[in-house]
């Protein structure tokens, strides 16, 4: 029988955004399919949550804080979510800034740019900072989600789309 190219039996996953929502729902998924999860967020006390669900199930797992707005906290946390678990094979970009939403007109350019930092431009910060390390394998989630009316949602998802 060929092996399951859906288990990922002791490979290292970095999911970033992993205190709640999608991203902590990845971050489980990851765990239950056998990855070791390094759950990073601002939220570092909702990521140790998300690590601490996963290890009640026996899994590996550990929560690191991660603001993907700082290269600085980012290197940070890629260099201890390394030494805990090796290079990994799987990086999730799900931070994202829930609030505010509006069109074009409603919005703040201070609440823009605020987003712009988490939405995009940390998703890029972090795959600059991890794809050197990664061994084999490149994946990485932007939320699917769109808000009615949201412009910040989708000119993050839509830029990240196409940079791939």
């Amino acid at each position: 029988m060929p092996d399951n190219p859906f288990r990922l039996d002791g490979k290292p996953a970095i999911v970033v955004g992993a205190a709640l929502g999608i991203g902590r729902a990845i971050a489980l998924a990851f765990a239950d399919a056998g990855a070791k999860v390094a759950c990073l967020d601002i939220d570092q006390a909702a990521a140790s949550e998300t690590a601490a669900r996963i290890k009640s199930a026996s899994g590996t797992a550990i929560a690191l804080r991660c603001d993907v707005t700082s290269e600085t906290s980012i290197a940070g946390a890629v260099k201890a979510a390394i030494a805990a678990h090796g290079s990994p094979r799987a990086l999730v970009n799900g931070a994202a800034m829930r609030e505010p939403t509006g069109t074009i007109v409603e919005l703040e350019p201070a609440d823009w740019n605020r987003a712009i930092a988490i939405n995009l431009t940390g998703a890029y910060l972090m795959s600059r900072a991890v794809i050197p390390h990664m061994a084999n394998a490149v994946a990485s989630y932007t939320s699917p989600r769109r808000w009615a009316g949201s412009a910040l949602q989708a000119a993050a998802s839509t830029a990240l789309a196409r940079a791939r």
